[in-house]
């Protein structure tokens, strides 16, 4: 969860979404972990899940 990572990194939620998603995203979630880089895969997202609406 994006509020575990920051606060592991001292950062307040906005700060670490700026880190992690430069482009302007206000979600992620954890997409996996890349064996080449050896870093965490976080899959930025523009809206909110908790946000979205679903239409029939």
């Amino acid at each position: 969860m994006p509020q575990c990572k920051a606060c592991e990194e001292g950062l307040s939620v906005e700060e670490w979404l700026a880190k992690t998603c430069p482009d302007g995203a206000n979600d992620a979630h954890y997409g996996g972990w890349n064996e080449e880089t050896q870093k965490e895969i976080w899959i930025c997202e523009g809206t909110p899940r908790e946000k979205i609406e679903i239409n029939d």
